[in-house]
């Protein structure tokens, strides 16, 4: 978007029992950079993948996600330190640090044990409301400070940011019932100078760890009958010198500290504890809940780190609560966008595709592919262990360039008696034989018809004698086809294998290059006329000069108008197919489209 961040999802999911998540994405050619988000404390909260073939295999946990790390800082890093007295006398150091911020007083790093990464990301999940799910979290009254019972050694421990800003966080104390009388009387001792996983300072510059989970900084010994508070600098550390001012504003878990006026937005931050694993946990919000910089989401854990709980005070301090789940399906409600049934959990909903194909097999035909011209995009329902409950496919039937009365299926990477439901196709001939369940009789896979005979479906007006092909011709409406599929057992993953069959001739099926026909298939069409396909060798549907009848394009493709070869309409589609795919990977963007050849609805929007 105008931001930078990307809008399209095209795969998510939950982690496994065992923490890792795994999948393999289907990408474009022509993409060069995935991106990654994951709403899980304890892993890099974001990175960018580069896919090197038309799959991406995507393997997260188990330590799997230092592999998404930019390049390291290369340099020797130079020392820095700020004499109080330049930016505030109330901002004090516990030592100096590196130009990226990261503390040379770290003490060795603390493990960070599964349980603590459940039991925070129970309490603070991501992009969730605290006010909405956990208001016992800032309900009036709750401790937000750590209160010594005894002398007691602190460490605090980073666990999680997710900040955008280069943030500073520390520590003051004042005795139990004896607070700062102004902000401007707290002390506030950096503890972090730099909360960023990651940063640069310039384009041409590695990328830089910062702060990871687990980094400790031991505060010393804290006396008895003293309370520890919490403070962030927002925006605060100066990447150009590496320095820390007090940011744009300053936040402390004593809320009347806080620029906020109105007092019902002052809090800030939250302490919760987790007796069981001896912890508590110290979350904050870093935008101004006043709006002050714009929206924020109140979540809390902008900015969250640890401790132990010995010898701390917690009576009014609220325990982690276990996050809702209507279904029992171990996905929180406020993850899962169907709460109350098991059966699904999330939805991904694809972009359209468009499938262009000629209908002149075994002989190559004039390859102006438009004999058939199929947008498509998926709707999967998936369940909490990332398989596939529901499949809902939207087609748009946009043009017949042939006078031929062609049906269009695909085949499932299941078994016909998979199929549960099956609503939605479109036949009118009485030709195709179906099972009970809808699919097609005869497969042992699960074989959908989806149409029997487009010119059914869409028909020429105005004179034209071909459907959306001619130009010049009033464009006929195209026709929407709604599918909906239900799966008896979920499958882990989806491949759809679509065709068509020519004028009614149900063993004579196009499928794309090197996609294999059905049991329905008459195969003596194969190794004759233009057709040079090994079946021996998995090479189906291709020419001995590598030519297709039938192209699958990953956008709401712009098609060639009847009688123009696709190599006349689109500039690098001979240097793609005669590179075997290696190159102009993208040959199909309007970018490299001549548009004098390119068919153009007339009196009849897209139907986009």
């Amino acid at each position: 978007d105008d931001d930078g961040l990307p809008t399209n999802i095209i795969v998510e999911g939950f982690t496994e029992n065992d923490g890792v998540f795994e999948t393999t994405i289907e990408v474009p050619f022509d993409i060069r950079e995935l991106y990654m988000q994951i709403a899980f404390f304890g892993i890099k909260n974001a990175g960018v993948i580069n896919p090197s073939s038309g799959n991406a295999v995507l393997r997260l946990g188990q330590g799997v996600q230092q592999s998404f790390a930019k390049k390291t800082f290369k340099q020797t890093p130079k020392k820095f330190s700020v004499d109080t007295s330049i930016y505030s006398p109330n901002i004090l150091y516990m030592g100096t640090w590196d130009s990226r911020g990261t503390p040379d007083y770290l003490a060795a790093d603390t493990p960070v044990p599964a349980d603590v990464l459940i039991s925070l990301n129970n309490a603070l999940p991501e992009e969730v409301s605290v006010f909405t799910y956990h208001p016992e979290y800032v309900a009036t009254g709750n401790e937000t400070n750590a209160v010594t019972i005894g002398e007691v050694d602190l460490s605090v421990i980073f666990l999680h940011e997710g900040t955008g800003y280069p943030n500073s966080f520390g520590y003051y104390t004042y005795p139990v019932g004896n607070p700062p009388a102004t902000e401007e009387d707290i002390n506030l001792n950096i503890i972090f100078p730099h909360v960023e996983y990651e940063v640069f300072s310039d384009p041409t510059e590695p990328w830089w760890h910062t702060i990871l989970p687990g980094n400790t900084v031991s505060l010393g010994t804290i006396p008895a009958n003293t309370e520890v508070g919490w403070g962030l600098l927002f925006d605060s550390f100066i990447l150009s010198n590496s320095t820390i001012d007090p940011g744009y504003y300053q936040l402390y878990s004593d809320p009347q500290y806080n620029e906020v006026v109105d007092p019902a937005e002052q809090q800030h931050m939250v302490m919760i504890k987790d007796l069981a694993i001896n912890k508590v946990f110290v979350g904050f919000e870093q935008l101004r809940r006043d709006n002050y910089l714009g929206k924020m989401n109140d979540d809390f854990n902008d900015i969250v780190v640890f401790f132990d709980a010995d010898s701390l005070d917690l009576t009014d301090v609220p325990p982690v609560e276990t996050p809702p789940d209507c279904d029992n399906d171990g996905i929180p409600d406020y993850w899962d966008e169907f709460p109350c049934d098991p059966r699904c959990s999330y939805i991904i909903i694809s972009d359209y595709k468009t499938l262009a194909i000629e209908d002149d097999w075994p002989t190559m035909g004039d390859k102006d592919f438009n004999d058939l011209v199929i947008s498509y995009k998926t709707e999967k329902w998936f369940n909490s262990s990332n398989e596939i409950t529901d499949l809902f496919i939207t087609l748009l039937v946009r043009a017949a360039g042939s006078d031929k009365n062609n049906g269009f299926g695909f085949e499932l990477n299941t078994l016909e008696s998979n199929i549960k439901n099956l609503t939605g196709s479109q036949l009118t001939t009485g030709n195709i034989q179906l099972s009970p369940n809808g699919t097609e009789l005869g497969s042992s896979n699960a074989v959908i018809i989806v149409f029997d005979d487009v010119l059914s479906l869409i028909s020429p007006i105005g004179g034209a004698t071909t459907v959306n092909t001619q130009e010049g011709y009033q464009a006929s409406p195209i026709d929407t086809i709604n599918l909906s599929i239900e799966f008896d057992r979920p499958l882990s993953d989806l491949q759809l294998n679509p065709f068509i069959f020519v004028d009614g001739e149900r063993g004579r099926e196009i499928h794309l290059n090197n996609y294999p026909p059905t049991q329905m298939a008459d195969n003596s069409y194969f190794n004759t006329v233009d057709d040079a396909s090994d079946t021996t060798m998995g090479i189906y549907y291709r020419t001995a000069d590598n030519n297709s009848w039938a192209l699958e394009l990953p956008l709401f493709w712009e098609y060639p108008f009847e009688g123009r070869f696709i190599d006349e309409a689109y500039y690098h589609y001979n240097d793609w197919r005669t590179s075997g795919g290696s190159t102009f990977t993208n040959w199909y963007i309007s970018g490299y489209a001549v548009q004098e050849y390119i068919y153009k609805p007339y009196g009849l929007g897209k139907g986009k």
